[in-house]
């Protein structure tokens, strides 16, 4: 948490890769559960200090075999700072104008 908190020093949020790698296909992960908690990684540290976080979608990359999957986008606020972190997010959606599958 003291490593988030000082990451946060003097900025409204922060902005991280929701995942190492782009979205999998349903059910094409279900045999690897180490995959799986792979990848949810980036999103562990901000539930585990308790801080408020969201992810929104910013666009599409090839999966490596020509498939366009989404990518997802996480910010992370300052404790009790859901409010403001909401507002940045709707910004930063509106900004991106992610279109979708």
């Amino acid at each position: 948490r003291r490593g988030l908190d000082e990451a946060l020093e003097g900025r409204t949020c922060l902005l991280l890769p929701a995942a190492p790698t782009v979205a999998y296909k349903l059910g094409e992960k279900t045999d690897d559960p180490l995959a799986m908690y792979a990848g949810d990684l980036m999103t562990v540290p901000a539930s585990l200090a308790g801080l408020p976080a969201i992810v929104i979608p910013c666009g599409m990359a090839d999966a490596g075999d020509g498939t366009m999957m989404p990518v997802g986008l996480q910010l992370i606020g300052k404790s009790f700072s859901e409010r403001e972190l909401a507002r940045v997010a709707k910004a930063l959606e509106k900004a991106i104008a992610f279109k979708g599958l």
